[in-house]
């Protein structure tokens, strides 16, 4: 049976979320563009009817990128590198 995380982690994570959303508050009250009719064009055109359909053309890609990592980091080798490493070794495993 695995120990439990000591008790301090838990604050800690939430004093540097907490931290670094604070820091970046400025940021986005800094935009020049925000409060602009552009920025009030660019919201309306975000979160439209179709936001459902965007954000999941947006974030399609991430899948299909852990998906390689995942086979790379597990050790999947192309059948171009095998089929190169045969023919190099002349036929050896």
């Amino acid at each position: 049976m695995t120990a439990a995380p000591p008790r301090a982690v838990v604050p800690l994570a939430l004093a540097v979320l907490a931290t670094v959303v604070l820091a970046a508050a400025g940021d986005a009250l800094a935009c020049p563009v925000c409060n602009t009719g552009t920025g009030a064009a660019v919201r309306a055109g975000i979160f439209d009817g179709s936001f459902l359909a965007t954000l999941a053309s947006a974030l399609a890609p991430f899948p299909v990128l852990l998906g390689i990592v995942a086979a790379l980091h597990r050790g999947w080798t192309p059948a171009y590198v095998l089929r190169f490493r045969a023919a190099r070794d002349g036929g050896r495993s």
